[in-house]
């Protein structure tokens, strides 16, 4: 596996292909989920067998955030006032499960930090499909809580 600069892996949150937002009286936890860290350049569409009737309604989708997610803004923070936005690297298997979540940019507050892995660990994903095969990957996970 190669390394990521880490330049390209800042850049990556810009492209948000999934994002959801759970809302709660004056707070915000957002949810957003970038492209794929690993190269998928060598995955190639694997062929339908003749007389294949199965279809496939959408054969390159990105991964994304299946549902809604269940984000709690931890109070001690969120009284102090304290916002933030912790950068997850998840990893998820073929069929969307996670296999694997770290934290790649701290937010600087360690219940933010926590609290952005279990909302990881109680959110569903789905794959991403290449030519309909669903792939496993890595990707970024951003998690902002912030007192809206």
């Amino acid at each position: 596996m190669k390394a990521l600069p880490l330049a390209l892996a800042i850049t990556l949150v810009v492209t948000v292909t999934a994002a959801f937002a759970v809302k709660a009286d004056a707070e915000t936890v957002t949810l957003s989920l970038g492209p794929n860290l690993l190269s998928t350049s060598t995955i190639a569409a694997q062929p339908k067998p003749i007389g294949s009737v199965a279809t496939c309604r959408n054969p390159n989708r990105a991964a994304s955030i299946d549902g809604p997610s269940f984000a709690d803004y931890p109070m001690v923070p969120q009284a102090q006032g304290v916002e933030g936005t912790t950068d997850l690297r998840i990893d998820l298997a073929t069929n969307g499960a996670l296999t694997h979540a770290a934290v790649m940019d701290s937010s600087g507050d360690t219940l933010l930090d926590n609290e952005a892995l279990r909302t990881a660990k109680l959110t569903s994903f789905s794959p991403e499909l290449h030519g309909c095969q669903a792939i496993a990957g890595s990707y970024m996970l951003s998690v902002t809580f912030s007192n809206a």
